[in-house]
């Protein structure tokens, strides 16, 4: 009777106590790295200053250039919009100083291409879920990304030629209400299947935060060619500049961040003679 008791509280218990035993050990060394993790960040906010551990956290929001650039900046009312390869990152929120307004004359740029100033394909338009009524097609198109221009359209045709004018309407979105541009398309006379047709003038400002709402693009044929070119549409690129400099002048570099001024404060920084502003442009310069 003994024995096969005691063989049952082996059998019973002798697994129970060995996960017991298990769990204790990895507990053990989860507490181990819980407390060298806890000192290595200890070690770090004893050895570093506040500015500096957010410089190696907001490495990628441009911190500590938009920081240097700020704090010298001779009027302390002014903060530069800044820009990014994306969209904003509201960087001044962190920034030890308190930020009033920002001033679209002095422009700081964070980790931005070249090519990202100038006119380049934003997006492919696809055909909108509303259907074509045979004299009006429907295209949508989304951003995603914060875009200062919208500079034009490049058509490609299956194996019909453009020989017809088209009007484009393009609408803020899919309700229809605020129309943004509306243009005419004239054929080249050479027949080509590739229209590539710049805007007459650019629309600034033209998308910002718009987070997943499309743009609406409305073609209607203007001429009854034998033929509805509508339907040989293969898609529509559409061209813009991310951030366009056409009004600004780059006075400091460093690698892919910049700060620029518009071309009116820069000749009243000559014209009135503001000593504070040169001395900031002379000391961006060393």
């Amino acid at each position: 009777m003994n024995q096969f008791f005691k063989k049952n509280i082996l059998q019973k218990f002798v697994p129970q106590v060995f996960l017991c035993f298990i769990l204790i050990v990895l507990l053990c060394f989860q507490g181990i790295f819980f407390i060298q993790y806890t000192f290595r960040n200890l070690k770090q906010i004893v050895s570093t200053t506040e500015e500096q551990r957010k410089g190696r956290t907001y490495t990628s929001y441009g911190y500590d250039y938009i920081t240097y650039i700020s704090s010298i900046i001779p009027d302390p009312q002014i903060f530069p919009v800044t820009r990014y390869i994306n969209y904003s990152h509201n960087v001044e929120m962190l920034l030890p100083i308190n930020v009033v307004k920002t001033d679209g004359k002095v422009l700081i740029g964070i980790n931005l291409p070249e090519e990202d100033t100038k006119e380049g394909v934003i997006t492919t338009a696809h055909r909108s879920e509303k259907q074509s009524d045979g004299t009006k097609d429907y295209w949508a198109f989304n951003t995603i990304q914060d875009y200062d221009a919208l500079t034009g359209f490049r058509f490609l045709m299956d194996d019909v030629r453009f020989v017809s004018p088209i009007k484009i309407t393009l609408f803020n979105d899919a309700s229809e209400e605020k129309i943004l541009g509306s243009w005419i398309v004239e054929p080249d006379g050479k027949g080509n299947k590739d229209i590539v047709f710049t805007l007459p003038v650019k629309i600034k400002k033209f998308s910002f935060s718009r987070g997943s709402r499309d743009f609406i693009i409305v073609l209607e044929q203007m001429k009854n060619e034998g033929v509805n070119i509508l339907n040989h549409i293969e898609y529509i690129e559409v061209y813009g500049i991310k951030v366009d400099l056409e009004d600004y002048q780059i006075v400091h570099r460093s690698g892919r961040n910049f700060t620029a001024f518009t071309h009116d404060f820069l000749r009243s920084i000559e014209k009135d003679d503001m000593k504070a502003w040169k001395q900031f442009l002379s000391q961006l310069e060393k």
